[in-house]
């Protein structure tokens, strides 16, 4: 079996490699969108029924509370952290409240030092974007309306990039910040679809949410990262998959296939007049002969 599966992976490496580097960039690159002015980039235009200010008041936060998950820090059961997601039409929204009585930030501090959420997120059913995570920091300074934000890009070998990401997010502080006269904070996240290579109509999205616990404002101050239960940061298919209405059941979604020629249909059945016969071999074992014919097409959108 293994000299069966060498043979193929063998061929395809060296059909992959007899293409020009123009020719598979359609598989792999990232479309980096155009904007007109610096201001549009900071400034992405978001849907009208949501105002990115920190405040959750909107209407809308209430209408897809069908898809809420809370959990608790691995600190106390009364630490928690609730999220609520929505996808729009410009793009997905992430309103996150964390109850927590000590919420301490210093501009000193990365990020991940300070009291604040995580999103880790992506297309579902994108295959290539299963390879990065992409990664959003939200750090509340205590100011409303402002806020602190990281951006990464991990790889499955847990390798960080900075990622200059097009999002907005804001802020807001139930009580003093830098003092345990807290109730928590409240982060609303603005992700344009574009930012994510999502380039077609999109009904759920993969994400995976956490947040930091801090003790206090020192630099050496403690913290505690605790993240969405049975969620694992380099591999998305370990993640929440929600729509607007619910969190899903990954084993009641259909597989889906975006980067696929309109012309070929993937049924199982080589009725296509593109198919080409490319390679055919055979192999004898114990007086057993098995034919092998693979066939193959070049598309606009991949192999």
């Amino acid at each position: 079996m293994k000299k069966y599966i060498l043979i193929i992976l063998a061929f395809i490496s060296l059909l992959m490699s007899g293409c020009g580097e123009d020719d598979l960039s359609s598989l792999t690159s990232y479309i980096l969108p155009e904007y007109n002015a610096e201001n549009e980039w900071n400034n992405p235009e978001t849907d009208p029924e949501i105002t990115i200010d920190g405040m959750m008041d909107e209407e809308i936060w209430k209408q897809v509370q069908g898809n809420e998950v809370v959990f608790s820090s691995k600190v106390s059961e009364d630490i928690q952290m609730s999220t609520v997601t929505y996808l729009g039409e410009k793009g997905v929204y992430f309103g996150i409240v964390v109850k927590d009585s000590g919420v301490y930030y210093s501009p000193d501090r990365r990020a991940s030092r300070n009291s604040g959420a995580e999103i880790y997120v992506n297309e579902y059913g994108k295959y290539l974007n299963d390879i990065y995570t992409f990664s959003f920091r939200l750090v509340p300074t205590g100011k409303d309306g402002e806020i602190y934000t990281e951006t990464y890009i991990y790889d499955r070998n847990g390798e960080t990039s900075i990622w200059i990401a097009r999002h907005l997010a804001a802020s807001t502080v139930q009580g003093i910040i830098n003092t345990s006269s807290c109730e928590g904070y409240t982060i609303e996240l603005f992700i344009p679809y574009e930012t994510l290579n999502i380039t077609e109509e999109c009904d759920c999205i993969q994400y995976f949410p956490a947040f930091n616990h801090v003790e206090s404002m020192s630099s050496e101050g403690e913290r505690t990262w605790t993240g969405y239960p049975n969620c694992k940061t380099q591999f998305p298919y370990s993640w929440l998959v929600v729509s607007n209405e619910k969190v899903e059941n990954h084993k009641e979604l259909h597989k889906v296939v975006r980067a696929r020629d309109e012309y070929m249909n993937i049924d199982g059945n080589l009725t296509e007049e593109e198919w080409i016969e490319t390679y055919k071999y055979q192999v004898t074992e114990n007086q057993v002969t098995t034919e092998t014919t693979i066939y193959s097409h070049f598309g606009e959108k991949g192999l």
